[in-house]
């Protein structure tokens, strides 16, 4: 008295895709990241630079210092 259920080949079974999906998202995630430090690196970098290159032309002495 058992009714057997037929599985369609056209379907994706429930666990497979739960499992595609955290992959997919784990994925995501970690990619976000590498690209976050990637830009923060860059950036920072910029910004770094950008400073030192001013003190360096502050601390040369002009006419006025030299006497």
């Amino acid at each position: 008295m058992e009714k057997k259920q037929k599985v369609s080949s056209e379907y994706v079974k429930k666990g497979t895709m739960l499992i595609v999906a955290f992959i997919f998202l784990v994925v995501g995630f970690i990619g976000g990241v590498v690209y976050g430090i990637y830009k923060s690196s860059t950036d920072e970098s910029l910004q770094i630079a950008a400073p030192k290159q001013q003190k360096l032309k502050d601390e040369s002495p002009n006419a006025e210092q030299t006497g």
